[in-house]
């Protein structure tokens, strides 16, 4: 049986802990700058979101930027990196620009990715991690963010609600600070505790968009014009078939049990985590001893990962087993709200 978390007064409880203003700086990220005329149809051409959510609107006052999460994918559709796109307002007199904010281990092949497909296009592609860098508190809240640029003056250029789902904090870009403490485990675990998957949960040129649920996630746009790797992710959608999901999970060396009347992540209710090891690919079998689906990623610190697992096995079974370790699959708030 899988756990699925609605809201109640303790999602409240577990949100007041997160709103707190203190900002971090995510080293584990890097920013490129994108600009000149096609820069809109160059990036519309290559993700699966719409450029279009995030377009200048010059007759609206700018508080806040704009920003989108998306995924790039290969012409098979499988996935290659995923990060956010976020315009970049501050100048009307300056040619369209944006930033593209996406994970260290990626850097170098998106900078070849974008290359690749420019061609023509009047686009330039900046690398701009000298002068720049990630910013992420807990809180998405507008006014305490609005607050937040105004103490940071020129220090912080744009900040966001991020994208995805709004318990997932703010991001910003800022200038570069090397004195600002890392906020990287503390993101880690609390996007981990929330079953969002990253980066570092994605199989390179493996994982498909739907059955890492980035369309629940706002990373796919299903009406927009044509991109590379839209074929299979379209087909997939109005088809409806999806026979495994990329599903968060709690590591333990004996078998927990099951809270389902509680809206918190799995995770804040089973105490310190063990400090198991549990290797990428690695195969989980139900209790018929079944083939289930495997590991992807495993954070040993707090006892959580994820795992693409079999539609039938998430349904049928309490939990997974993998080797000697228990796994305990939990269905994240955002896909009930997507289901209901």
């Amino acid at each position: 049986m899988l756990v699925i978390y609605k809201s109640s007064s303790s999602a409240e409880v577990f949100l007041s802990q997160c709103h707190h203003l203190e900002m971090y700086a995510l080293r584990s990220r890097r920013l490129l700058r994108l600009s000149g005329r096609d820069v809109d149809t160059f990036i519309q051409g290559v993700v699966t979101n719409d450029i279009g959510t995030i377009a200048l609107e010059h007759n609206k006052p700018q508080t806040m930027a704009k920003a989108m999460y998306t995924a790039f994918l290969n012409p098979k559709g499988r996935y290659l990196f995923d990060g956010f796109v976020i315009r970049n307002d501050t100048d009307e007199d300056e040619p369209p620009s944006c930033y593209l904010d996406v994970h260290q281990n990626h850097l170098e092949y998106a900078v070849k990715y974008l290359n690749r497909y420019k061609l023509r296009s009047k686009v330039v592609i900046e690398d701009v991690n000298d002068t720049l860098q990630i910013g992420w508190t807990f809180s998405a809240n507008p006014y305490e963010i609005a607050k937040l640029q105004k103490d940071a003056g020129d220090s912080q250029l744009l900040a966001n609600p991020d994208p995805r789902w709004p318990w997932l904090g703010m991001r910003s870009i800022e200038a570069s600070d090397p004195s600002k403490p890392s906020g990287d485990e503390r993101y880690n675990s609390h996007r981990l505790a929330l079953g969002v998957p990253e980066t570092p949960d994605f199989e390179f040129e493996k994982s498909l968009p739907l059955e890492s649920s980035l369309h629940w996630l706002n990373g796919v746009c299903f009406h927009k014009g044509c991109y590379v790797g839209q074929e299979l992710t379209a087909r997939t959608h109005f088809t409806g078939t999806v026979r495994k999901r990329l599903t968060p999970f709690r590591a333990s060396s004996v078998q927990l049990n099951s809270c389902v009347e509680t809206s918190l992540p799995l995770p804040y209710l089973q105490g310190p985590c063990e400090n198991l090891s549990l290797e990428p690919g690695a195969g989980l079998v139900n209790a018929d001893g079944e083939s289930a689906g495997r590991v992807t990623s495993f954070d040993p610190a707090s006892g959580l990962g994820m795992a693409m697992i079999r539609s039938e096995s998430l349904m049928g079974y309490p939990h997974l087993n993998c080797g000697e370790t228990f796994i305990h699959p939990w269905i994240p708030m955002y896909w009930s709200l997507s289901l209901d």
